[in-house]
């Protein structure tokens, strides 16, 4: 067991307990499977919905939904290894609880409106259609880089981190930290993290406790996408054709301007804050590296599906109706 503050279990770096005559152990990754005995994961969710249309063309939907999902093991992984080792936890990944879920869904508001202009003795028809969609940011984790618990490996990095209190981060130990050409004092990067956590919501919240599962949540995202349908009617020996132009604009928001639109991301859901850099001799206390130059745990959505960029995507599309 670890000092306080943060006190948690540590496992010694050699797990493998010796049963051949030579105290050797041919075997790792032994796991073994039961049924949870525990907590058990539940959820919840409830949406609320109004449609409107009208004969002059105007077309509205809107609907809000909330939910909620807990999990004790969420099962992303391929394997039996990666479901266990890939936990965030306080005490190691034999000590699971119930948390909050990988696919917590939040709040999610989505409204979609449209107006259809006909003109020219209805020979030409012009749709505006826009679509807003909000939506809670996703849950991640704030873990260390490193392990501090070694239940597996000591460059595993899903051990949940200790959020101190202002006097308990004075008296951590931090080692220099250099960041590219700079370095960094223990000051300093104290001064830096206490700022950091000063600035999250949750970990201000939250100090003197573990971090939780998922505690913590990505910005609130709001996208607007934009389409314009131009149709053209033509009439051709008694019959009508209709040739359809139409243009979506994905992130419309962000065309306006670049900084609106943004689209949140977290690699795995979780966050490494602190470097665990070791214990220090035989004491188990902790010995700590924090980057200065960290200002916000996420980074910016760089996929170029419609739904996730973090940039507008122009469609132009050619239907003939017949």
């Amino acid at each position: 067991m670890s000092p306080n503050p943060g006190a948690r279990n540590i496992y010694p770096t050699n797990l493998l307990i010796p049963i051949t005559s030579n105290g050797t152990n041919p075997y790792d990754n032994v796991i073994l499977l039961s049924n949870n005995q525990g907590d058990k994961g539940y959820s919840f969710q409830f949406t609320f919905s109004i449609n409107k249309r009208t004969v002059n063309g105007f077309d509205m939907n809107a609907h809000y939904s909330f939910g909620k999902s807990f999990a004790v093991n969420d099962g992303t992984s391929s394997v039996n290894l990666s479901q266990w080792r890939y936990n965030e936890t306080v005490n190691g990944r034999n000590f699971l609880s119930t948390s909050v879920s990988d696919f917590d869904p939040g709040h999610r508001i989505f409204i979609y409106a449209s107006k259809k202009f006909v003109y020219a003795k209805k020979k030409m028809s012009t749709t505006v259609s826009l679509v807003y969609t909000a939506q809670s940011g996703a849950p991640f984790s704030y873990v260390y880089a490193n392990s501090m618990v070694r239940d597996y490996a000591n460059s595993e990095s899903n051990d949940l981190i200790y959020i101190p209190t202002i006097a308990e981060l004075q008296s951590m130990a931090f080692l220099t930290n250099t960041v590219g050409t700079t370095t960094y004092t223990s000051q300093q990067q104290k001064n830096a993290l206490e700022a950091f956590i000063q600035n999250d919501t949750y970990l201000n919240k939250h100090r003197g406790q573990f971090a939780e599962r998922n505690g913590a949540h990505l910005p609130f995202s709001n996208i607007i996408d934009l389409k314009i349908t131009q149709d053209f009617n033509v009439k051709i020996n008694k019959h009508i054709y209709q040739f359809e132009l139409n243009m979506d604009i994905f992130n419309f928001t962000n065309l306006i301007n670049r900084n609106w639109g943004r689209n949140y991301y977290v690699s795995n859901d979780q966050f490494s804050l602190l470097q665990f850099a070791g214990y220090s001799g035989t004491t188990l206390t902790p010995l700590y590296r924090f980057n200065p130059e960290i200002t916000h745990a996420w980074s910016y959505n760089n996929s170029v599906t419609p739904a996730y960029s973090n940039r507008w995507i122009g469609q132009l599309g050619l239907r003939f109706n017949f």
